[in-house]
């Protein structure tokens, strides 16, 4: 794992120390995506601890999430310069650094600044090089790969429609959860959207890869993390303000599932016209075979030789064509009397 840049030799070894360095993938994405979403669970204790709304509780996680999703680009710089294995052991100290330090925090900023800052970062430097990873020593089952680093199994059916269902399934469940009103009913909401959200997770990189290639992954990685550390960053402390301001959380949930089952329904589409569009662009088989066979028969037919005994139109005879390479013949001269060869 600490090879720098690209892995060179043979291909990916699909197996191997490879399993071992899937099930370290497997812990780094289980802390990289649940932490800062379980911070929620102690929303309340923070906001009776530090005397804040939802809006100014909700930047704990926020912070986090940018910070794992918007350095993307400097951590495949640092991948790139320095190879996997130094990069994930500094995100590791960083990330136990930052919540050793915010268990000391007076104040929210402080919360902001140790496990916002320092633990996203942390755990920015070990979620895209544990990604990273998997391209090297999976290829022919880096699908499974992925999706069991993200406890999902995307092995069936086309990896981008597979994909476009995960997040329609994760919008309607996000729909349905508001109309939830007892425990059973939230369990079993968490279940559904564990489920939606895992298929989610484990397909969007094999989207992206399958996209890109491999060896331009870790550059697109770093930009789609980017564009997702927008969202993270606005959502949440959005929410909290509109739950503060209506005291209702039901707009929440109708707005983010409709959010993401629309652009499951949108990505769905735009899979179906591309698509189409190439398929109305590649000529048909038969199309290509035809006019090469036409082609063919006219070359043969043009460079055939006309026999020596060819006649004309009105039974006159072909004049004789010299052969290339021999000029025109010259008519014979017969000596004059009184002259020998040598005067000629």
């Amino acid at each position: 794992m600490g090879t720098r840049g690209p892995r060179r030799g043979p291909g990916p070894p699909d197996g191997g120390w490879g399993w071992a360095v899937l099930g370290a993938c497997f812990v780094v994405t289980g802390f990289a995506y649940g932490f800062p979403k379980a911070v929620s669970v102690f929303f309340r204790a923070l906001m009776r601890d530090f005397g804040a709304g939802y809006s100014d509780t909700a930047w704990v996680s926020s912070i986090m999430l940018a910070m794992l999703y918007g350095t993307g680009p400097v951590s495949s710089i640092l991948v790139t310069r320095f190879g996997c294995r130094p990069v994930m052991l500094v995100g590791g100290l960083l990330a136990s650094a930052g919540m050793v330090l915010a268990s000391f925090a007076t104040r929210l900023l402080e919360l902001y600044l140790t496990a916002g800052v320092l633990t996203g970062l942390g755990l920015a430097l070990n979620f895209q090089p544990s990604l990273i990873m998997l391209g090297l020593y999976f290829e022919r089952r880096r699908p499974l790969a992925n999706g069991l680093a993200a406890a999902g199994s995307p092995v069936f059916l086309s990896a981008l429609y597979l994909f476009s269902l995960a997040l329609m399934a994760n919008g309607l469940t996000d729909l349905s959860s508001a109309r939830a009103r007892t425990y059973g009913a939230l369990v079993a909401f968490c279940v559904a959207f564990g489920l939606s959200y895992g298929m989610v997770g484990a397909l969007q990189f094999e989207v992206l890869m399958a996209a890109v290639g491999a060896p331009r992954f870790p550059s697109a990685l770093g930009l789609v993390l980017l564009l997702e550390a927008v969202a993270v960053l606005i959502g949440p402390p959005s929410a909290g303000r509109l739950v503060d301001a209506l005291k209702n959380y039901e707009i929440i949930f109708y707005l983010a599932g409709s959010e993401v089952a629309l652009a499951g329904i949108f990505m769905a589409v735009a899979t179906k016209c591309c698509l189409r569009r190439s398929q109305d662009a590649t000529p048909s088989p038969a199309t290509k075979g035809g006019a090469s066979d036409t082609e063919d028969a006219e070359a043969e037919v043009d460079s055939e030789p006309l026999p020596a005994s060819a006649v004309e139109p009105g039974g006159l005879e072909a004049p004789e064509v010299p052969s290339p390479g021999t000029g025109p013949s010259e008519p014979e001269t017969e000596a004059e009397p009184g002259l020998d060869s040598e005067s000629v």
